[in-house]
């Protein structure tokens, strides 16, 4: 009976008793595939790298426009009389932030390093957040107290987020031992 190893054509069977392959496993990470170039005059396939980066984009910029100026951009789309500015601006945050998590993700597939661009997006996207609805309760754009405990709240997932994505970083140094001191120093 034999096991497939792996699921690499290159790799060769083995039997299910045998632990060891017959030819050496990849350790390394899989890399990005890179784009073949394409012939002049030809269209250029959307990829989701392209469509999470394009939607990353959008969004990003018209959260932005929302939150500096919600009197002028949000009745473009909606009718202003059933929300306050201050809601609106609180939407433009949510929206910048779901632009940087679709830019993270695209970020992250563009340069092989998978999820962790978008672990990463959170931090940063997190951090703005805290920024904003702080920004919002202290200038009195918007005097929401709850605002105060979502910014509180989201502080905490980002620095959490922040020491998983360090714990775990690929290729990690070790900083140097300390050695020790010859006697007489300290």
């Amino acid at each position: 009976v034999q096991g497939f190893v792996g699921h690499h054509p290159s790799r060769s069977m083995t039997t299910a008793t045998d632990p060891t392959p017959s030819s050496p496993v990849d350790t390394a990470p899989p890399k990005a595939p890179q784009a073949e170039p394409q012939p002049k005059g030809h269209k250029t396939r959307l990829t989701p790298v392209r469509a999470a980066a394009f939607t990353g984009t959008y969004i990003t910029i018209l959260g932005l426009c929302v939150f500096l100026a919600p009197a002028s951009t949000f009745p473009l789309l909606f009718s202003p009389g059933y929300i306050s500015l201050g809601w609106v601006r609180v939407l433009g945050v949510l929206a910048m932030l779901f632009g940087l998590y679709y830019l993270g993700a695209a970020y992250g597939e563009q340069t092989g390093t998978g999820l962790r661009g978008f672990y990463w997006s959170t931090v940063y996207g997190r951090l703005f957040l805290v920024g904003a609805f702080t920004w919002l309760v202290v200038t009195a754009r918007f005097l929401e107290p709850g605002l105060l405990v979502l910014a509180a709240l989201n502080l905490f997932g980002a620095i959490s987020m922040l020491k998983a994505l360090y714990s775990t970083r690929p290729h990690r140094k070790k900083w140097p031992q300390r050695r020790a001191s010859p006697p007489g120093y300290s």
